[in-house]
């Protein structure tokens, strides 16, 4: 499970951890590609209050990633993917959300996803 804090979005071409090798990602993301995705993830969270928390403020970014991705992949363009501090990829479906500050990996391995959240 990785905390919300710990997780950005980046593209799925994109080599680089924007956690770990910031410039790199950024010169890949907005030179060499033209995604801007700094700039795509301000227009979707919006503004917020000055005053959020830490943990509101990544749950609300958390959030954005997922419509974005959503959005992408309506359109089949399959551009993004969230990623967490160590570099894994996530899985931005909202059955993996186990709470509001954590996320499953996603795993490599066929018919060991993850599991599905109890129905109420």
């Amino acid at each position: 499970m990785v905390k919300e804090t710990d997780i950005l979005l980046t593209t799925k071409d994109n080599p680089y951890n924007p956690f770990t090798e910031y410039d790199e990602w950024k010169y890949f993301d907005e030179k060499m590609k033209h995604y801007n995705t700094e700039a795509y993830i301000a227009r979707e969270v919006g503004m917020l209050d000055p005053d959020i928390s830490d943990e509101a403020l990544a749950h609300e970014r958390v959030e954005a990633f997922k419509e974005i991705i959503r959005i992408n992949d309506e359109l089949g363009l399959d551009i993004y993917t969230m990623i967490s501090r160590e570099g894994e990829k996530l899985d931005p479906t909202p059955s993996v959300y186990l709470g509001q500050d954590e996320v499953e990996e996603i795993s490599d391995t066929p018919g060991e996803g993850p599991a599905e959240s109890p129905t109420p």
